[in-house]
């Protein structure tokens, strides 16, 4: 997951979300240094998520 800013972009997805959540995205996205694409913003929205389960998975393991 570490080379995801490096790693040339070649598979494309569509989605369908809601106005509600596209303007959650977007309200996230302006509070980013330098105002990262919707795409970029998805993309790194998505390496949070994955990270924090990753995170909660391994607490869980150890508890």
């Amino acid at each position: 997951m570490d080379n995801t800013n490096t790693e040339l972009k070649t598979i494309r997805l569509q989605m369908v979300i809601s106005p509600s959540e596209k303007e959650l995205i977007d309200a996230w996205r302006a509070k980013q240094a330098g105002l990262p694409s919707r795409s970029e913003a998805i993309r790194q929205l998505v390496a949070l998520g994955l990270k924090y389960s990753e995170l909660q998975s391994n607490s869980e393991a150890t508890d």
